[in-house]
């Protein structure tokens, strides 16, 4: 008897993994930045769901860390914005562009407003668009599901500095932070609890990324290790 319950529950773990039976056990997948890119591509592998506040923001370390510190307090206030080049555009490969910063935690918006000194035309919708996003985010971290926080570019301390932020705040949360880094110390296990770090080789300033056959190779390798790409999870041209 106990040799069939082991092969049932093997059958049963082995056909969820299929995604052969509808589960809402499934984890929740929410991107921290560095930028787009982990957005962009868990819309592509058909694994983003909803939109969250970090979704499309530039946000070094830092940004995050006190954004969530502070739970977005005296986030997006008019009188915090400005027009300007910013010294992280390098990353981007064009260093005197401009794009609107929110000067409070430094953020770089490069999707949300007209790339103009008129920016403000539009402050009304995206201020109510992060106001929902906000909330979701933490209807999210305040339910009982589980949650992959996906960040790409941390080093191990940070990503140790970020468990431990989300351990106090969020003290019932059940996550794991996926890391997905071009460091050379993440070819190999970070060894911190609640974390999971990836080497990823393409990593680069280069704009049309997503034309990379190995980027979303190396995506794909890791949402499988992960165990949430299914076999109808295909890339989309969104």
């Amino acid at each position: 008897m106990a040799t069939e319950k082991k092969l049932l529950l093997s059958f049963i773990l082995i056909v969820l993994n299929l995604g052969l039976i509808c589960t809402d056990k499934a984890p929740i997948i929410i991107s921290l930045g560095i930028d787009c890119e982990p957005a962009t591509v868990l819309h592509n592998f058909a694994l983003r769901n909803n939109a969250y506040p970090f979704d499309q923001l530039v946000t070094q370390f830092s940004s995050l860390y006190s954004l969530l510190e502070n739970d977005f307090d005296c986030f997006l206030q008019k009188n915090n914005l400005i027009y300007a080049s910013h010294p992280f555009n390098a990353r981007f490969g064009d260093p005197e562009a401009k794009y609107v910063i929110e000067t409070k935690y430094d953020i770089i918006f490069r999707h949300h407003f007209e790339f103009s000194d008129k920016f403000l035309d539009s402050y009304g919708a995206v201020k109510k668009l992060f106001n929902r996003r906000i909330a979701r985010f933490y209807d999210h971290i305040h339910s009982d599901k589980y949650i992959y926080f996906l960040r790409k570019h941390m080093t191990k301390e940070q990503a140790q500095l970020l468990v431990n932020l989300i351990d106090r705040k969020f003290p019932n949360l059940r996550y794991k932070l996926i890391v997905v880094n071009f460091l050379s110390d993440s070819n190999e296990s970070w060894g911190i609890n609640k974390v999971n770090n990836f080497y990823i080789s393409s990593f680069g300033i280069v704009d049309e990324w997503w034309k990379w056959p190995q980027r979303f190779a190396e995506w794909q390798a890791i949402f499988k290790q992960l165990g949430v790409l299914k076999k109808n999870n295909l890339m989309t041209d969104g």
